[in-house]
């Protein structure tokens, strides 16, 4: 009896688990990088792409770059 109850929490964590995962997934935006020169001024953005789940994550979390007076940062909507 006590196999059964261990297997079926097992199962219902499990269960969770790729539930929290697909949610997690379905949380898109289009992102593309903008550049902006050191007054402010917006200089170029590329196309913008969609990305979903971690690599969202991975990318919201950057922050800006800037070379050569020239900073390049990650805009999503």
């Amino acid at each position: 009896m006590k196999r059964k109850i261990i297997y079926l929490l097992c199962l219902v964590a499990l269960a969770i688990s790729v539930n929290s995962c697909d949610a997690l997934s379905k949380n898109c935006k289009n992102c593309k990088i903008v550049r902006y020169d050191s007054s402010g001024a917006k200089i170029s953005e590329d196309s913008p792409t969609q990305y979903c789940g971690a690599e969202l994550v991975g990318i919201q979390a950057q922050s800006p770059q800037t070379i050569g007076g020239v900073t390049a940062k990650w805009e999503c909507n």
